[in-house]
C-alpha cells in the first residue's frame, strides 16, 4: 500500500511524549475529538451492524471532508483508532473470567466525574483529542469510583478465600452493566480478549471491504 502516515506509524508504539497529535494522515483531514473515537468504539463493537455499514458509518466519522480510496480511508482510521499501534493479527483467547468492564454509555456520568476529579477536565465542554482523552482513561488513578468499579467488574474471583469471593460476587452483581454489547476493559490497558475481539472485527471488515472495488 503506498500512502504516508505520520511519523510513528511503525511497529513500534506512537510516542505522546515527543510525537504531535496527528489531526490528518495519508492525505486524509481526521476528526480526532474524543466524542467520534467514543462513538467509533461503539460501532465497532456493535454486533447488530454488519460489516458494509460498519465500514460506511465509521469512515464517515472519521473522515467528514470526505476520502478517495476505501481501503485506504480504512488502514488510516485502523491506525489512528489505535492511538498509533499498528493493528496487531495475533491470536487472542478470551478466558473464562473476561467480564465486561466499562460502557461508554452506562458509564457516562461516571466517567465525566473521574475526569473532572483527577484532571480538572470537564468532558462535558471541553473537547480532547481521541489519543489524549484514552491516555487520560488508561491512566485514572484507582481512587476514581469509575476505576473501582472497572475492578469489581472484571475481578477474577477464582482463587479468592470465600469470604472475598462473596464480597466480590455482590459487587458484580450490583455494578453489572445491562448492555450486552459492552467489551472488556481495564483502566490501565485494554485486555488481551478485547483486543482479540476488536481485531476480529476488523479483519472481518477488511475482508469485506477488499471485495468491493476502490
Amino acid at each position: 500500500m503506498d500512502f504516508t502516515l505520520p511519523r510513528g506509524y511503525s511497529a513500534m508504539r506512537y510516542n505522546l511524549l515527543i510525537d504531535e497529535l496527528p489531526q490528518d494522515a495519508g492525505g486524509l483531514q481526521i476528526n480526532t475529538s474524543f466524542r467520534v473515537g467514543i462513538l467509533l468504539e461503539q460501532l465497532l463493537q456493535d454486533e447488530s451492524v454488519s460489516d458494509e455499514q460498519t465500514v460506511d458509518l465509521a469512515l464517515g466519522l472519521l473522515f467528514p471532508q470526505g476520502y478517495s480510496n476505501r481501503e485506504q480511508a480504512w488502514h488510516v482510521l485502523l491506525w489512528f483508532f489505535r492511538c498509533g499501534k499498528p493493528v496487531s493479527h495475533s491470536g487472542g483467547t478470551q478466558t473464562a473470567h473476561s467480564s465486561k468492564a466499562y460502557d461508554f454509555d452506562e458509564d457516562a456520568s461516571l466517567i465525566v466525574a473521574a475526569f473532572q476529579q483527577a484532571y480538572g477536565i470537564d468532558l462535558t465542554t471541553e473537547d480532547l483529542h481521541w489519543w489524549r482523552f484514552r491516555a487520560l482513561f488508561d491512566g485514572l488513578p484507582e481512587n476514581c469510583r469509575i476505576c473501582k468499579i472497572m475492578g469489581y467488574r472484571t475481578a477474577d474471583t477464582t482463587d479468592m478465600p470465600e469470604s472475598a469471593k462473596s464480597f466480590y460476587s455482590k459487587m458484580k452483581a450490583r455494578y453489572a452493566l445491562q448492555s450486552p454489547k459492552a467489551r472488556p476493559h481495564t483502566a490501565a490497558e485494554r485486555d488481551a480478549a478485547l483486543k482479540a475481539k476488536i481485531d476480529e472485527q476488523f479483519r472481518k471488515a477488511e475482508a469485506w471491504i477488499k471485495k468491493e472495488p476502490l
